[in-house]
């Protein structure tokens, strides 16, 4: 077993149920697994393993370097997204007028600005457009859904667990620009519930 804090070499897990995946095994406890999988680090509870694999280190390090570059074009694009400038500015050029122009037009007098009535008032004032207000009652739906120990459809992967905590067993399903998976928890008297993701995004409950 390796310290905690130091990144192990393994790269192939296995799964109670036979399925295997490969990733990266970042750190190892006695209770859990902390692995990076499609650039993504996260922890696997072991009761949820019967093994892993420990493979050649330049094949472990290709690996990660692919999923570093995942995460890496990830941001590149949020932050082009930001970064954007919100109005063009044309720099001088030919057809920019004259000094003898700019004077002339400057000695006019000012044009009356139109005086701004109740009906503007009223404009400055009007409510958050619908899809901000919804977006404000969605974020508090999942909070108070989250204190409950209650799911809802559009929770995210993070949320669910915060709610719910580890499931029992997942089944992740991963292809081009796609990825699903199925949690399931043993919740009491309601028997063993599935849980459906699509892209980190809680999708269906099956009870």
């Amino acid at each position: 077993m390796i310290a905690a804090a130091a990144p192990a070499v393994a790269d192939t897990i296995t799964y109670r149920d036979g399925r295997t995946v490969r990733c990266v095994i970042e750190a190892e406890t006695p209770s859990a697994l902390t692995v990076t999988l499609h650039g993504r680090r996260i922890e696997i509870p072991r009761s949820l393993l019967s093994g892993a694999a420990r493979e050649g280190a330049a094949e472990n390090e290709a690996l990660r370097a692919a999923g570093e570059a995942k995460t890496r074009a990830r941001k590149g694009a949020a932050a082009g997204r930001a970064d954007a400038p919100r109005g063009a500015t044309s720099s001088p050029s030919a057809d920019a007028p004259s000094p003898s122009a700019l004077g002339a037009a400057s000695a006019r007098p000012p044009a009356a600005k139109p005086r701004a009535g109740k009906a503007g008032a009223k404009r400055q004032k009007r409510p958050a457009p619908p899809d901000r207000r919804r977006e404000l009652q969605w974020r508090e739906e999942v909070r108070n859904a989250i204190r409950e120990k209650r799911v809802v459809v559009g929770m995210t992967e993070r949320e669910v667990n915060r709610a719910w905590g580890s499931p029992e067993r997942t089944h992740p399903v991963h292809g081009i620009g796609v990825s699903s998976d199925r949690w399931t928890y043993r919740r009491g008297p309601e028997g063993l519930v599935d849980l459906y993701f699509k892209n980190g995004v809680l999708t269906h409950v099956g009870r």
